[in-house]
């Protein structure tokens, strides 16, 4: 079987760990998704990780003629480790965010958004979930969470620290840095799309809530 094959049984047959399924309710659109544990080399296979290297994969139902959106994460990747267990839930939720509520990278839109681009906004989204629902004033105080992220990553793969640290921690804090600014800077237009998003961010946290209670 094809590692696509062996994915798609893995999905159908509900293998893997459920975490947690959840529903919303956005303009009338209805979504389920699912979180589950998964086998990395099955879900990042077969799933599309985005490297060899995942943490967590999103699959979206439109391309891939399943059900329902599901989150699968990495069978290692535990509760015990509390900060990076939800920001990596986070952001894969700010993915299925772009998708389903902006209509980013969807059949039924014009709306493109490079992957790196939605990397950002998905960091973004995570970020927002910590503003919001743990008590972070600042972006600065999200970096410390993205740091334990990066080193978790790094020891769970056995990377080379001087290699991965780049990709994994200071380019990702950077360009969520300038996300940020840029974001401030057009807060005072109503009419800014910047604005807009920034908006639906805070009516889908809304929606959902705080996930992990």
């Amino acid at each position: 079987m094809t590692n696509k094959a062996i994915f798609k049984d893995y999905y159908f047959s509900n293998k893997g760990i459920l975490y947690k399924t959840f529903e919303t309710n956005i303009n009338k659109c209805h979504y389920i998704y699912d979180i589950y544990w998964g086998e990395p080399e099955i879900i990042f296979e077969g799933g599309n990780g985005k490297n060899n290297y995942s943490l967590a994969v999103s699959i979206i139902p439109q391309r891939k003629n399943y059900p329902n959106s599901r989150i699968y994460l990495h069978k290692k990747l535990g509760l015990n480790n509390k900060n990076i267990f939800e920001v990596v839930v986070a952001h894969e939720i700010g993915h299925l965010f772009l998708h389903d509520v902006i209509g980013i990278n969807h059949q039924m839109t014009n709306s493109y958004m490079k992957e790196s681009e939605t990397e950002i906004w998905a960091d973004y989204f995570a970020y927002s979930f910590f503003k919001k629902f743990r008590e972070i004033n600042a972006i600065e105080e999200f970096y410390s969470i993205m740091k334990e992220t990066s080193d978790f990553q790094m020891q769970l793969y056995n990377l080379d620290v001087t290699e991965y640290k780049e990709s994994t921690y200071y380019n990702k804090i950077k360009n969520v840095k300038l996300l940020d600014d840029k974001i401030n800077m057009e807060m005072t237009n109503p009419y800014s799309v910047l604005n807009q998003i920034i908006n639906a961010i805070e009516i889908t946290l809304d929606e959902i809530g705080d996930l992990f209670k």
